[in-house]
């Protein structure tokens, strides 16, 4: 299997196992898109890559400004929905969205292998 299958199946994968998600991608660190898998055909994968990768940045720059440490993640709330952006390594992030009354648990319990996964496959 490819690298870019198994790192569409690992997307696939984690898209089953969270009901109602409306996507989740995997973008470069430069706002790239590399793999994705949508429920809900209104989101632009390139859009969403893109904003992603700005996020992080500026997350970064937060972190270190803070001496919080090495960024892990971002989380967004709204009133609609959810994003949730994380970063893959030092090589990509992946970022899901997903609606408001979603299980932030459920989430994150899913994603954490994903991550482990997504990182020895790049």
């Amino acid at each position: 299997m490819s690298k870019q299958e198994q790192l569409q199946t690992q997307l696939d994968n984690l898209t089953r196992a969270l009901p109602g998600i409306k996507g989740s991608f995997l973008c470069t660190l430069d706002g790239m898109p590399v793999s994705q898998s949508i429920t809900d055909p209104g989101i632009d994968s390139a859009r969403v890559a893109a904003m992603a990768a700005t996020a992080l940045g500026v997350g970064r720059r937060i972190t270190d400004t803070l001496s919080t440490g090495t960024l892990r993640g971002i989380k967004l709330l709204a009133g609609e929905g959810r994003v949730f952006i994380y970063m893959i390594g030092g090589k990509a992030c992946l970022a899901l969205v997903v609606p408001a009354d979603m299980a932030i648990g459920l989430i994150e319990l899913e994603v954490a292998d994903v991550i482990t996964r997504l990182t020895d496959i790049l």
